[in-house]
């Protein structure tokens, strides 16, 4: 299952740097994430269907598959959420405990 993590990094990055640039109102969520074999689709194709300047585009918060999960929460091409950032293999949870004292 390694190589198609990598591919999924490359998408994760962009979008990120992005929302912080114009002021937004709403804090972007994470996208309710869908794995590779089986992606959001609600019937009217996935989500690079609903790209900005395509027809599906005004339909994000409208379209939601059989799962009552609309467009605009399970793919970031609305622009109301970001992908979670794909964890990396090499920091596994052992990264995790250093991190929550830090929080606190």
């Amino acid at each position: 299952s390694m190589p198609s993590l990598i591919p999924n990094l490359l998408p994760s990055l962009a979008p990120s740097s992005m929302p912080s640039s114009k002021p937004t109102s709403t804090p972007l969520l994470y996208c309710v994430p869908y794995p590779d074999e089986s992606p959001f689709d609600a019937g009217f194709g996935t989500c690079d269907t609903y790209a900005p300047r395509t027809s599906n585009h005004a339909f994000c918060d409208q379209d939601s598959d059989r799962n009552r999960v609309r467009a605009d929460q399970a793919c970031m091409e609305c622009g109301k959420c970001v992908d979670r950032p794909a964890p990396m293999p090499s920091s596994g949870p052992s990264s995790m405990p250093s991190l929550i004292p830090s929080l606190l």
